[in-house]
């Protein structure tokens, strides 16, 4: 039915839905070759959850920076502020902390936003 649907943004939405329940299931690799002929990767909502996985990988890469040097100038922090750490968000505030480096001495100031 879904190929027959005549909006190709549509039908690209429906190929990434239907891929995200194929890889549930043991028959996985029958719906990847059903699949292939269609235009999944220009699909708005794929593109989306690519966008959405890439910027939480660039926050958990960002944290780990944050993180390795931290400890290597200001020593292992204590539980509440990797917890701080854990709950920034804005990578650009990440950023600002891989600066503010070279001038704290502390945690609480690392982690002062």
């Amino acid at each position: 039915m879904a190929a027959q649907e005549p909006d190709d943004r549509r039908r690209s939405d429906y190929g990434g839905l239907a891929q995200v329940f194929a890889n549930l299931k043991l028959w996985s690799r029958v719906w990847q070759d059903a699949l292939k002929e269609w235009d999944v990767l220009t699909s708005p909502i794929v593109e989306q959850w690519k966008a959405e996985a890439a910027a939480q990988a660039n926050l958990r890469e960002a944290r780990k920076i944050v993180m390795l040097a931290g400890r290597a100038k200001l020593g292992e922090p204590p539980a509440r502020k990797v917890a701080d750490l854990d709950a920034v968000t804005d990578l650009n505030a990440l950023e600002q902390m891989v600066v503010r480096l070279f001038t704290v001495d502390t945690w609480d100031e690392l982690l002062k936003v």
